[in-house]
């Protein structure tokens, strides 16, 4: 009789704690993939710190498609966890991931969304997307020269994603859900300010946004590494608290 008891009560433990699992999925940048996570860590780690009560899901995205496409085929992800878990999701954007993820809570209901926390990513515009815009439509023939095929390849998504775009401008201006917010702004550093100003990282800087998004600072450099999975275990804290 004691071991049915532990037994059943273990049942209920299960059911539980699967029952609150929200689902956290993590969105690559521009030029990665969803192995950057793992390649870091932070998959491995965001699964083991979390166990049973998160869920970690990595997201895969055409990255140098335009901002709207991605988004598209992240919705439709994000539908397939909905009828698997029908839980809560969190995203996680790193660099472009974050507007692409942005664009998606503001565009299509219905998902469940719980919260956006964005890693690095421009919201007000990229001075090295500028740059690479101009140059994709300045230079001739970019995509038959090797240095240059990228920049065709993308050349949609560094218009979306550049400084003063009209694309973001409208975006930025829409209303957004009422959802937990959460920026991760890197340091100030030459690199890293070529991709995305801080105040750009800051979506309390986005005209909708204004004082709705907690900030969380971390280390100078653009990319992903071991030391983020802290700063997205604090936001997906802050997150569990709304």
């Amino acid at each position: 009789m004691a071991s049915m008891r532990k037994i059943l009560a273990s049942i209920l433990l299960f059911i539980s704690i699967n029952s609150f699992a929200d689902v956290v999925v993590l969105v690559h940048g521009y030029d990665s993939k969803p192995s950057v996570w793992l390649k870091h860590g932070i998959y491995q780690n965001l699964s083991q710190k979390f166990n049973n009560k998160h869920v970690i899901y990595t997201a895969q995205l055409p990255n140098k498609a335009p901002i709207a496409i991605q988004a598209n085929i992240l919705s439709k992800q994000l539908e397939g966890l909905k009828k698997q878990y029908n839980q809560p999701i969190i995203l996680v954007g790193h660099s472009a991931g974050g507007v692409v993820a942005r664009y998606l809570t503001v565009h299509r209901k219905g998902l469940n969304i719980k919260g956006l926390i964005t890693i690095s990513a421009p919201h007000l515009g990229s001075n090295l997307a500028f740059v690479s815009n101009i140059v994709s439509g300045v230079v001739p023939f970019t995509s038959i020269i090797p240095v240059f095929d990228s920049l065709d390849e993308a050349k949609g998504l560094y218009g979306n994603i550049r400084r003063r775009s009209i694309f973001l401008k409208q975006l930025n201006h829409q209303q957004h859900p009422d959802i937990c917010y959460v920026s991760i702004i890197r340091e100030k550093s030459l690199v890293s300010d070529m991709v995305s100003m801080q105040h750009s990282q800051n979506m309390n800087s986005v005209p909708a946004l204004r004082g709705k998004s907690y900030v969380i600072g971390s280390h100078k450099h653009h990319s992903l590494n071991r030391f983020d999975t802290n700063r997205i275990v604090q936001a997906i804290n802050v997150c569990d608290k709304k």
